[in-house]
């Protein structure tokens, strides 16, 4: 399975948001628009080179790194609430949740999907995986 990244979650062309949000992911301005991006950037590097994408049937491989990933998803979608800059946040939630179900993790509940009653693949047709 090919990984989608942070810039690959775009708002429609004809949505008021899109070249702001274009712009915020080219050339981030100082602040929280560079932070969310920062942070945007690690996770997508990171969940890059997990292993568990090749399970798809079972879940994550690594549950330790699955849920510290997941726990830092959850609080990126939390940072949303507040000043985010340009970017468009149902954009970065989509990206965010699209992530959380790549290694197996339920936002909603704040537990591993196969823990919690949503199950693996719920969460991940959800997130569009």
């Amino acid at each position: 399975m090919k990984k989608r990244s942070l810039g690959s979650f775009l708002p429609q062309k004809d949505d008021d948001s899109y070249a702001s949000h274009q712009g915020a992911l080219l050339w981030s301005e100082a602040g929280y628009e560079a932070m969310i991006k920062t942070i945007a950037s690690g996770i997508d590097g990171y969940t890059s080179v997990m292993d568990q994408f090749a399970n798809a049937e079972d879940g994550p491989i690594d549950e330790n790194q699955s849920v510290g990933i997941g726990q830092i998803l959850h609080g990126f979608v939390g940072l949303l609430n507040g000043d985010i800059g340009r970017f468009n946040a149902t954009c970065l939630d989509s990206w965010a949740r699209y992530n959380a179900a790549l290694v197996g993790y339920c936002l909603n509940h704040q537990d591993m999907a196969y823990n919690c009653r949503c199950g693996v693949d719920r969460v991940r047709e959800e997130a569009g995986v």
